[in-house]
């Protein structure tokens, strides 16, 4: 589960409270067995109880409101954290007197930039035991009266974290060329020993990819190709959509696109292993009816 990383013990609780709780006060107690305790420091003196409410807060050893209470008695196997004056339900887990608190993001947000690709930044305000981050994206696929169909989330990368610091720290990652859409991404940031949380971007929580503006085609990459390269095109219209290589002498050689393809952008893949090392050109006819383009670019083969 996605328990407070640092030193803590292996269950994690969840209370959901039914009905209100305005203006009231609880006291609550967590009964656990001692092979919970993980690896808290001399659990027998320093468990303590904390709970999680936009980040983590652990209640001190003491007897009185927003302080913990430890029984740990072996003989009988009763072993309880109890803190009163409590105002809210939430997650909770049980921690030592070290520093509990795992990574806190101070911010997770996205641009757009060069109209398809989607740059993340978050800032942490420390770490503690932070192996790193997964980031992942899932795409809207349709919505039906509110209702929303996505993908499946898909991992783009794994960024390291700086393990344990009380300094903030800036991350960064660029998701590139993406298709028009709508897309949310989330971070799943992961301790060393295997317990992970997931953020949610905020401010936006959706990124979207709008349409073409106009058409175009660009310089294969790489370039010379040896024998493979790409080559990304974009069409602001429904279009019946050609790519076609030519050689020096304008013959064809290969045709890499021949259908109709709604707007958007797209990616095409020249592959010159039957071809012999030299200069080429390839051409994009894009006609939509009503508006039409083409233009013609050099490509330059070596094997």
């Amino acid at each position: 589960q996605n328990i407070i990383v640092g030193f803590y013990s292996k269950s994690y609780w969840t209370f959901t409270p039914t009905g209100s709780l305005t203006g009231a006060a609880y006291d609550i107690s967590i009964y656990f067995g001692n092979n919970e305790t993980y690896i808290i420091s001399s659990p027998s003196s320093n468990t303590i109880l904390a709970k999680y409410d936009g980040g983590w807060e652990a209640f001190p050893a003491g007897v009185g409101p927003g302080l913990t209470q430890l029984t740990w008695n072996s003989g009988t196997s009763t072993y309880t954290t109890k803190v009163p004056g409590l105002n809210s339900f939430s997650d909770f887990a049980l921690t030592d007197n070290s520093n509990p608190l795992p990574v806190q993001l101070s911010s997770f947000t996205a641009s757009v930039a060069n109209l398809r690709n989607v740059n993340l930044t978050w800032i942490t305000d420390h770490e503690i035991n932070n192996k790193g981050f997964d980031i992942e994206k899932r795409k809207l696929l349709n919505s039906n009266n509110g209702n929303n169909n996505y993908s499946d989330w898909v991992k783009l990368s794994f960024i390291a974290g700086n393990g344990t610091t009380n300094q903030a720290h800036s991350y960064i990652y660029s998701d590139r060329k993406l298709n028009t859409g709508i897309y949310e991404y989330r971070l799943k940031q992961i301790d060393y020993n295997g317990g992970y949380e997931y953020y949610n971007l905020n401010n936006p929580s959706q990124i979207e990819i709008g349409k073409p503006i106009t058409a175009d085609i660009s310089q294969n990459y790489p370039n010379p190709s040896n024998p493979k390269s790409k080559i990304d095109f974009q069409i602001p219209y429904s279009a019946k959509v050609s790519i076609v290589i030519y050689n020096i002498l304008g013959e064809v050689v290969s045709t890499l696109i021949n259908e109709v393809m709604q707007e958007g952008y797209y990616t095409a893949e020249f592959d010159g292993a039957n071809l012999a090392s030299g200069i080429y050109f390839y051409r994009i006819i894009a006609d939509g009816g009503k508006e039409k383009f083409s233009k013609t670019q050099k490509l330059i083969l070596v094997k």
